[in-house]
């Protein structure tokens, strides 16, 4: 289920109340997000967990800032964040990968370079520019449906158009496009 403006903009207002209600109903969406996003070796290290209760403590600072009370816009404000804190982890993890392989003798049984996590941050990039070429109302209408699991009666209501299979069908078009617009950048055909 989807949050409702009400509680966007009452969270926005700095009621804690609301803003606990607001994460919670989000937890799950963002715990699925982190998951399929931080590489497996960083998975290892950290709990996913931490990583939504630290985007959760990093929304609630930014707050203020936050200017919409859609449930779409507000997700998309919680991705960057969960985006922005998963690459300054792998980052950190490379690092501490590359001082490890500098510090011995002998190479490491996992790949010393991060290979994966470049890997899984080089497809990360193609996903998300696939998705800014889309249009603003299509890209928030997809995540909503793809990350949220929001109803196409929802995603209908976020397109404007006028029924749950118009939906469907503008949401195909649009994970084709995304589909399209991934390969081509990528230099491999599937």
């Amino acid at each position: 289920m989807l949050p409702s403006q009400e509680l966007i903009a009452a969270a926005r207002r700095g009621d804690a109340v609301a803003a606990e209600a607001l994460f919670a109903s989000l937890y799950g969406p963002l715990d699925r997000y982190l998951s399929g996003r931080l590489p497996r070796e960083v998975r290892a290290l950290w709990e996913t967990g931490d990583f939504v209760q630290e985007v959760f403590v990093r929304a609630w600072a930014e707050m203020a800032s936050f200017d919409r009370d859609s449930p779409a816009a507000f997700w998309g404000f919680l991705r960057t964040i969960a985006r922005n804190l998963a690459i300054d982890v792998c980052r950190v993890e490379l690092r501490r990968r590359q001082d490890l392989q500098t510090e011995a003798d002998y190479p490491s049984p996992a790949d010393p370079n991060g290979g994966d996590i470049v890997e899984s941050l080089a497809r990360q990039e193609l996903y998300e520019r696939a998705l800014a070429a889309l249009d603003e109302k299509v890209r928030a209408a997809l995540l909503l449906r793809l990350e949220l699991d929001a109803s196409y009666e929802d995603v209908a209501l976020e397109l404007g158009v006028s029924s749950p299979e118009a939906a469907r069908k503008a949401l195909r078009r649009a994970l084709d496009e995304v589909a399209r617009r991934m390969e081509s950048n990528s230099g491999i055909k599937s």
